[in-house]
């Protein structure tokens, strides 16, 4: 897989990460500017503040698609198939409709905020408070296939749910059983 595909299929995370180490950079600048320099980075607090709505609901969609969400998964994958299929399926039901209602409730307060401005950015606060319902619909696209995949799951009684964890993301993780390094 070339990294131009490799980007695209993992776009969330992405550009996540860029809005991370865009707010990292602008943080760092303005904390330099100010306790070094004593001039600080005009609109750096906005900045970040704009970045990181956009990257903690970008990179909560991402984590959703890999299965890193907090889970009890020690007892539920000593269900049967069927059973840990219909638990799964339940459960992605119900944070489906939870996610409906936070992005509905973001998508009103972003059109809410439009004469709300960030003041030394002159942006209004709708493009920060939009990263709520984009994030909650990316995370709607993966439930709804984690949901047909465990509704295949409980017909087939043949399920084994997708956790991707951090595989294919450049992570380096310890061996399974291996100690983590200090």
């Amino acid at each position: 897989m070339s990294w131009a595909k490799g980007v695209i299929r993992h776009l969330e995370e992405t550009v996540a990460a860029v809005f991370l180490g865009i707010m990292v950079i602008v943080v760092a600048v303005d904390v330099f500017g100010r306790y070094v320099l004593n001039n600080p980075l005009q609109g750096a607090g906005e900045a970040a503040r704009l970045l990181f709505v956009w990257q903690v609901f970008l990179a909560s969609a991402g984590a959703l698609r890999r299965g890193l969400h907090v889970g009890i998964d020690f007892i539920v994958d000593r269900f049967p198939p069927r059973l840990r299929a219909l638990v799964d399926l339940v459960i992605n039901a119900v944070v489906l409709v939870m996610l409906l209602v936070v992005g509905w409730m973001g998508f009103d307060l972003a059109l809410g905020s439009v004469t709300e401005r960030f003041q030394m950015l002159d942006l209004p606060y709708t493009y920060a408070l939009m990263g709520i319902p984009a994030g909650c619909l990316l995370m709607v696209v993966h439930l709804v296939a984690n949901i047909a995949a465990a509704a295949r799951g409980v017909a087939a009684n043949n399920y084994q749910p997708q956790r991707l964890g951090f595989a294919g993301t450049g992570a380096i993780m310890p061996e399974d059983g291996a100690p983590a390094a200090e």
